[in-house]
Parts: C-alpha cells; sequence; structure tokens
C-alpha cells in the first residue's frame, strides 16, 4: 500500500469520524419527534353533570414530603379498607385521590378516598370532599408500579402546568376547591395501572 493510499483511506476515515455524530444527533432527533411526542398525555375536555362526594383520609403534605406522604397515606387508607368504615359507597372498584387547593403552591392537603351517595355518615376521623360539577382536563396516564405512581403524578404535573396549559385554550380554574383529581379504577390490573387525572380548567 503506497503513501496516497493511506492517506485516503486516512481522509476517509476522518469523514465518517465526523459524520457520526451528526448522523447520531439525527436519529435522536427523529426519535423523539416520532416517538417522544407519544410520551405526552393527551387530554380530554369533560364537563361534570353533578358533584362527586369523596369520603377518606387526609394529611398535609408539599412537594419535598409528597413520595413520603403519599406512602404514609395509601397505609392509612387500606386501613380504612380493611376495617370497611365507610358505608355508603357509590363504586366498589375505585378509590379517588385529591389535591385540595390552596393559597401556598408549595404545600397543600391531600385526601385519598371512596367515593360516596352522600355525608350522612362520616366515620370519625375522616374527612369529606366535594368535587364541583365543572370542567376539567382528563388526562390517562399509565404507571409501571405502584411504587412509581407518586413520582409518575410529580412528571405529570411538571407537564400540564409548564407546558399543556400555557399553550392551550385553557386556564387553571382556582375558583374549585380542588387542584387536581385522580381517580383509579381497580377492576383489573391493566387498568389499575392507568390513572385518570382531572385538572380544573376554564376559558382564558
Amino acid at each position: 500500500m503506497n503513501l496516497l493510499t493511506i492517506l485516503e483511506s486516512f481522509s476517509a476515515l476522518n469523514i465518517v469520524a465526523a459524520l457520526i455524530p451528526s448522523v447520531a444527533f439525527l436519529l435522536l432527533l427523529l426519535y423523539y419527534t416520532i416517538f417522544g411526542s407519544k410520551k405526552s398525555p393527551k387530554p380530554k375536555i369533560v364537563t361534570l353533570k353533578e358533584p362527586i362526594k369523596v369520603i377518606g383520609v387526609s394529611t398535609k403534605t408539599s412537594r419535598k414530603t409528597f413520595v413520603e406522604d403519599d406512602r404514609f397515606l395509601w397505609k392509612e387508607y387500606k386501613l380504612t379498607k380493611e376495617k370497611g368504615l365507610i358505608k355508603n359507597k357509590k363504586e366498589e372498584h375505585s378509590f379517588i385521590a385529591i389535591r385540595k387547593a390552596s393559597d401556598n403552591e408549595d404545600s397543600w392537603e391531600y385526601l385519598i378516598g371512596d367515593i360516596v351517595h352522600d355525608f350522612d355518615n362520616v366515620p370519625v376521623g375522616l374527612k369529606t370532599v366535594e368535587v364541583p360539577p365543572i370542567s376539567y382536563a382528563a388526562f390517562h396516564i399509565h404507571v409501571e408500579n405502584e411504587n412509581s405512581w407518586a413520582p409518575t403524578i410529580l412528571r405529570v404535573e411538571k407537564y400540564i402546568y409548564e407546558k399543556w396549559l400555557p399553550k392551550s385554550k385553557f386556564k387553571l380554574d382556582k375558583s374549585s376547591p380542588v387542584r387536581e383529581i385522580e381517580y383509579h379504577d381497580k377492576r383489573n390490573p391493566e387498568i389499575t395501572r392507568t390513572i385518570i387525572f382531572y385538572v380544573p380548567i376554564c376559558r382564558k
């Protein structure tokens, strides 16, 4: 192999080496354009016809303590289920988690409970929340397992408030006493891993 052939081979290798990062970048960009966008949940706008009444366990939480508080509250809710404390349930297959509205964005009251017919028989120590019949953006969210529930919710919140709402024709309805609602269906494993996440909205 003469010197000219060696130099030509070396140049070709340099060109390929230079192109690899660009090709990799384009492939990465294409992936996120085609597939990445599918990971962002698209909402359905719904309007409740009547209030939803919920009885459950409640605690004060914050962004820093939410994951730990969620696990604690979930254990408390399981105890109420085992003891059969909530009698007048409207649905046996579901439960609901609610973040109540708060003037402080970093802390709020968080409740996990059951949808009921009325508040005529509220067990001692449990709290009530009434979800108003207004419009909501409903996001269907898939979670891998129970441990990923809270981190998934925090990521979805970030997406909704920082990306979806600013670009949409809606804004957060601050007249609502609830800020967020999570509806969980426990009829089978596949449904269980899907949360319907509701945010109260109104037109901008």
